[in-house]
């Protein structure tokens, strides 16, 4: 039975069934868990049942599988430790409306939960494994073994181990650590289908121009060395040097590469200008010192190691980018729905989505961009896989 609360002091309810639209709290595998949001806020739940108990039950050896918990923890105590951990879930959803990140919260929590198993080609990942020296290697490829019918595992993943929010997988195929040349051992459920992957072009610096307040254009690179540097750096240069200036990358590779009519402090400097990062930091470092924390573009708070003004910056576009990657897959998922039914999501990897899909004739009927409220447009590129 679960237990229903509708509202802070509405009357409690059991129910067999979790109503729809409902947000859980102990569940891990529901869409809808508010689990993570704890990780997110950094607060602890405290544990409905009292550590005492627990002890005694793993003494007598139940090792706390199907105990009748309401008849081993003394009435009072057990409604008090329910009525507690009722009150710190409120508190919880009090914070998420008012970081306004309630409802981004549940799109990307939906949207990470909706990949789909994967069908395996066992003869290239048998082919793989045996010629493969690297243990690390050899072991992310053995979590992409079929379980049955040819089908690996779901992947699991979770945004809420990390600082900025980007994905770790909890369970299932580790695709985020797969090197690509072995990508060819996913194979697709359709006949005569593709597996295609789609990337988000120049997300985290596009990312960076929404948040100075400026449209970007589809090539990011080409853009700053039109406008700062009339086209004499080459997009590999501009790309060096904006990593340089956002991300405070050495600038030893950029010094090498330079044209001698370009002094990399200037180039870098310049940048920086163009991208507002001096304004943005020193309005970071004043909400830090504030609140103890600073928030991404959706909301999302992030506690960062220091106030330094570069962990915070490259903290914000970071954690902007991984949220706007999945709210843009999923609104580029609901067209591609709308024109096919023979699509299905299979693996996310941070700024890029992997697919199983009949066929790419819907390709030729979409934009090469979706629109987010407050970020504007994300261009994407598709390629092959298998």
């Amino acid at each position: 039975m679960h237990l229903i609360q509708d509202s802070c002091h509405g009357q409690l309810t059991w129910s067999s069934k979790i109503p729809t639209g409902s947000l859980v709290l102990g569940n891990a595998d529901n869409s809808t868990s508010i689990g993570p949001a704890f990780e997110i806020f950094k607060a602890q739940l405290p544990s409905i049942i009292p550590q005492e108990f627990r002890k005694a039950m793993d003494i007598i050896g139940n090792n706390n599988i199907n105990i009748p918990w309401h008849h081993v923890v003394p009435r009072k105590k057990y409604l008090k430790a329910i009525e507690d951990a009722l009150g710190v879930m409120w508190e919880l959803f009090s914070k998420l409306q008012k970081s306004s990140y309630m409802s981004t919260f549940i799109d990307v929590s939906n949207f990470i939960n909706s990949m789909q198993r994967a069908r395996i080609d066992t003869t290239k990942i048998n082919n793989y494994i045996k010629n493969e020296k690297n243990a690390s290697v050899l072991s992310t490829l053995a979590s992409f073994q079929p379980a049955a019918n040819e089908m690996a595992l779901k992947v699991t993943y979770s945004n809420c181990r990390t600082v900025t929010g980007r994905m770790t997988v909890l369970q299932g195929p580790r695709i985020l650590t797969m090197p690509v040349n072995y990508r060819d051992i996913i194979s697709s459920t359709y006949k005569d289908g593709l597996i295609l992957e789609l990337d988000f072009k120049s997300l985290e610096p596009r990312i960076a121009l929404t948040l100075a307040g400026k449209d970007s254009p589809y090539d990011v690179y080409d853009e700053i060395s039109k406008k700062l540097f009339s086209e004499k750096l080459k997009r590999s240069e501009v790309k060096i040097a904006v990593l340089c200036a956002l991300y405070g990358a050495s600038t030893q590779k950029l010094n090498v590469i330079l044209d001698s009519q370009f002094n990399a402090g200037d180039v870098i400097r310049r940048v920086k200008e163009y991208f507002c990062y001096d304004d943005i930091t020193n309005s970071l470092r004043q909400k830090y010192d504030r609140d103890g924390f600073i928030s991404n573009a959706f909301g999302r708070p992030i506690f960062c190691e220091s106030n330094r003004g570069n962990i915070l910056y490259s903290n914000l576009v970071q954690s902007t980018a991984s949220d706007a990657a999945i709210l843009g897959f999923k609104k580029l998922l609901d067209e591609i729905y709308f024109i096919s039914g023979n699509v299905r999501p299979l693996f996310l990897v941070h700024d890029a989505l992997i697919l199983d899909t009949g066929d790419d004739s819907w390709l030729a009927q979409i934009h090469n961009f979706v629109e987010l409220d407050n970020i504007g447009k994300l261009y994407f590129e598709h390629s092959l896989v298998a």
